[in-house]
């Protein structure tokens, strides 16, 4: 996880990856942490902190969100890694930051929510060249207006960099 790696075009180009419904390798993880013979919270933290590791091409940065996801996390876990999930909103490619931000979605009516931590984000996504990351962005921001009036003027400072970006 730490290191350049071929797993996503082996991931990627399996042919048991229809049958599997994610990739062998994906798969693997999942099966043998299940099993127990492999660490889960491991696996789970090292996937969302490789999801910022800019030291790979785009194409493998993308296999750590995918793995994420195929691991199935709980609430609860996914909680537990808001910090590494928060940072790779920060990865320089957008496909990276926008499946994120779908995981990020389904946690924002927990409880343990930590939307301040969040917020820190939003003027890199908002201020973004990737017209879907922008998108993608929008959606959030609108659910957390609903979720926490509180917030709604430090959201709305952050919208406001729409009306400033060339795109």
């Amino acid at each position: 996880f730490q290191y350049p790696t071929s797993v996503y075009y082996t991931d990627q180009n399996s042919a048991f990856r229809e049958q599997l419904g994610m990739g062998p390798i994906a798969y693997i993880f999942k099966h043998y942490s299940e099993e127990g013979i492999f660490d889960r919270q491991w696996i789970l933290k090292e996937a969302a902190t490789a999801c910022n590791n800019n030291f790979t091409t785009k194409e493998e940065l993308y296999w750590y969100p995918e793995l994420l996801m195929a691991m199935e996390p709980t609430k609860e876990e996914l909680l537990g890694l808001q910090d590494e999930i928060f940072q790779g909103l920060s990865c320089i490619y957008a496909h990276v930051p926008q499946a994120l931000l779908k995981i990020v979605r389904t946690l924002i009516n927990e409880p343990k929510f930590r939307i301040d931590d969040l917020m820190v984000y939003f003027p890199a996504l908002l201020a973004s060249e990737s017209k879907a990351l922008v998108k993608a962005t929008l959606p959030l921001i609108t659910d957390l207006l609903k979720k926490y009036p509180d917030k709604r003027n430090e959201l709305c400072e952050h919208l406001a960099v729409l009306f400033i970006n060339k795109n």
